[in-house]
């Protein structure tokens, strides 16, 4: 499995004015981020 975090780059709300005030477990702070996972069974 594979995929793409906030695919589009989308910057997080401006919350009171201050750039960066945000609820990092709301939203992706991040940015664009991939993930891939891998199952093996032996």
């Amino acid at each position: 499995m594979a995929g793409v975090n906030n695919l589009l780059n989308r910057d997080p709300p401006v919350v009171d004015g201050a750039i960066g005030n945000t609820e990092a477990s709301t939203y992706d702070v991040l940015g664009r981020t991939f993930f891939i996972a891998v199952r093996a069974n032996l």
